[in-house]
């Protein structure tokens, strides 16, 4: 599974929100749910000497943290998904989000610094020709940071205690230029600026180098970077007030000896992250997995791998390729190896190679499993085992963890975006995802992961569902109940199983759409996985009456279905509300959730039966057991609040042209 700064986060970074028009939206993220606070600095580490050339780091995500024995941080999200066309695998993303994963507390619309990245002392007494490089990117998969939000470099000099600002870049986003300006560092020296004219500013990783003048190589010398970030907040939809102005910083390398005009970096590494083997779903329930079906829709014919990998300037090498599969758990298969060919790579060249193996048969003994797929390369040269080349040889190999549990699931199981929808008469909206089963089997629940929103905005009440197919698309509803509100937890597994009422019988190769009914206007700001394009699979339609649509946003939506045994659901769950009270023929209204909490909706059964609307403006009062009138509201969206009201016993009337047309009892419960 891949982290994220999902907060998490993206494709559509912050999106200009035309007020009150119905649509479906993405939205960056308020929180990383994968993000950990850094571990303290260990009192080895603390107490040692300066650090020793070369200081190279290629943010290798081994832990969604920099190297401790290297840096010290303060938000700083280490990754390998959140950037577009990385050097080589993985990056450090700096944006909005501090080391628990949520926005920085005094973050506003101004910009002002947020993520910081510090390197530890290091030794630079008795050098020359020192040079710091690196490779930046605005934005990747998150969103792009505005003009103000600038991304700086700082030197510190010991011997006066003085940080000094070297370098920074900002976007212009209309004209797509990024511009880097090297600040001098002596008084006979000019400042640099140099305009980046791109195509698309977020998939572009710019390379750059700085010389470190003489007045800092000092033993104690260290150097920062610092993102500054203004957020958007949006007064119409505060659910989706989220994370901006992201950059990221990829394969950085201090050394001497070096020359400030040479772009050629002394390494061949792997340039994108393993995935599954899986070519429809990232994961499948291991029960369903032992079927032929299941073998020839997942994986096909052929075991298919494929290698991407980057010369950022080793000269020519060979380059050798190998492959594993190994059973961690959950299955007896025996492991594989592969050796798949070597060949040369030139200065400058991307080689993407795909090779078609003998299938490998995924089996679970169990009712979950997993296999670590590896992917490695054999670099002609790498015995040479100099400092620089032992710090570079972690991007040499990728590793990912294909998992078979108890559900289907499309998302690698992080977040770079949330998706909802938002604007007028968007109350009654729906979203679905596609699903088939590969087994006849008993759908009993699934899994959702809904994103943190600002001040909680998105914990409003809606509608779990599922429908059949109907030539593609969602056909009817055959399964719903209410949810009071998105339920979120705070730890690495940010998936909350929600329970069926009852099991529907779902038949091998059946196809079944899951996702919700909007009870409110509100975005319920769901997770999008950015890396794992899906998007002809989501449907939306944005009322309930409209017909569905093919969603415009390519990605995964984070919802998947249960299948298991009853007395395996998982423990940790969202249970489904008592069935509804029955309702007379001659009154056709549904007031729900009951017991409230600070919002109430309005089915009108009769309508829905029928597919009409209502038959006149809708209003209620509402009055406590003593009589007294207490609230009274027009309900358009067929929505009212509670939330000022005491908790305690209500009945509510429903007027329609100014006749009652129903009594209701609720209760409001906090």
């Amino acid at each position: 599974m891949n982290g994220t700064k999902h907060l998490f986060f993206a494709l559509a970074g912050i999106l200009t929100l035309q007020a009150g028009m119905a649509q479906e939206k993405l939205t960056g993220l308020i929180e990383n749910p994968l993000a950990r606070p850094q571990p303290k600095l260990p009192a080895t580490r603390a107490t040692a000497p300066p650090l020793e050339l070369p200081f190279v780091d290629c943010f290798v995500p081994t832990k969604p943290w920099p190297n401790t024995e290297l840096w010290t941080t303060n938000g700083v999200y280490v990754n390998d998904h959140y950037a577009v066309n990385m050097p080589t695998i993985g990056i450090a993303t700096f944006d909005a989000l501090d080391t628990n994963g949520r926005v920085y507390p005094w973050l506003t619309g101004t910009s002002m610094p947020a993520d910081t990245l510090t390197s530890l002392p290091i030794n630079l007494a008795g050098t020359h020709d020192v040079v710091l490089s690196f490779f930046f990117q605005a934005g990747g998969l998150a969103d792009i940071p505005e003009a103000n939000d600038l991304f700086y470099l700082e030197f510190y000099s010991p011997s006066d205690d003085r940080w000094e600002k070297v370098w920074h870049a900002y976007t212009n986003i209309v004209d797509t230029v990024v511009t880097e300006i090297k600040f001098a560092q002596q008084p006979d020296q000019q400042h640099t600026r140099i305009n980046h004219k791109l195509k698309d500013i977020r998939s572009k990783f710019i390379y750059t180098a700085l010389e470190v003048n003489p007045q800092w190589l000092q033993s104690g010398f260290q150097f920062r970077f610092v993102n500054m970030v203004s957020l958007t907040v949006n007064i119409d939809a505060p659910g989706r007030s989220n994370n901006a102005d992201v950059w990221h910083l990829s394969f950085l390398y201090l050394d001497k000896s070096r020359n400030v005009n040479d772009t050629l970096l002394l390494d061949v590494g792997i340039a994108a992250p393993q995935g599954p083997l899986t070519k429809v779903y990232e994961s499948v329930p291991a029960s369903h997995l032992n079927t032929t079906e299941a073998q020839r829709n997942l994986f096909g014919a052929t075991t298919d791998i494929t290698f991407t990998y980057r010369n950022l300037g080793w000269g020519t090498r060979n380059v050798s390729r190998r492959f594993s599969i190994k059973p961690l758990y959950g299955s007896g298969m025996a492991p594989i190896n592969h050796t798949l060919g070597s060949e040369n790579i030139s200065d400058g060249q991307l080689h993407i190679r795909t090779f078609h193996e003998a299938p490998y048969y995924f089996s679970a003994d169990t009712d979950a499993a997993a296999f670590e797929i590896c992917s490695y390369l054999v670099i002609e040269g790498d015995a040479e085992l100099t400092p620089l080349r032992r710090a570079l040889r972690s991007n040499d190999t990728t590793t990912y963890i294909q998992r078979f549990h108890d559900y289907y699931a499309y998302d690698d199981g992080s977040a770079e975006n949330g998706y909802g929808l938002f604007g007028n008469g968007t109350g009654n909206g729906r979203v679905a995802v596609q699903f088939q089963s590969y087994r006849t089997d008993s759908l009993r629940g699934v899994y959702m992961y809904f994103n943190f929103a600002k001040d909680s905005a998105n914990l409003k009440p809606f509608r779990l569902a599922v429908w059949d197919d109907n030539d593609g698309v969602p056909g009817n509803l055959i399964y719903s109940h209410n949810v009071s509100r998105p339920a979120i937890r705070d730890s690495m597994n940010k998936f909350v199983a929600y329970k069926f009422r009852h099991a529907l019988p779902i038949a091998r190769g059946q196809a079944f759409y899951v996702g919700w009914i909007q009870t409110s206007e509100v975005f319920l700001n769901i997770g999008f996985d950015a890396n794992r394009l899906n998007g002809h699979r989501n449907f939306y339609a944005l009322n309930a009456f409209g017909g569905w649509s093919q969603s415009i946003y390519d990605g995964s939506l984070m919802i998947r279905p249960i299948f298991c045994d009853p007395q395996d659901f998982p423990d940790d769950f969202v249970p489904p509300p008592p069935p509804p009270t029955p309702v007379r023929p001659d009154d056709d209204y549904l007031l729900y959730p009951n017991p409230a909490y600070d919002q109430v909706s309005i089915r009108n059964l009769k309508a829905e039966r029928e597919m009409s609307a209502p038959s006149g403006t809708q209003r209620i009062e509402v009055y406590n057991l003593r009589g007294t009138l207490v609230h009274s509201a027009y309900t358009p969206d067929g929505t009212f609040s509670v939330a000022k009201l005491p908790a305690g016993v209500y009945i509510v009337r429903i007027y329609e042209n100014n006749m009652v047309k129903s009594s209701r009892k609720i209760i409001i419960a906090r």
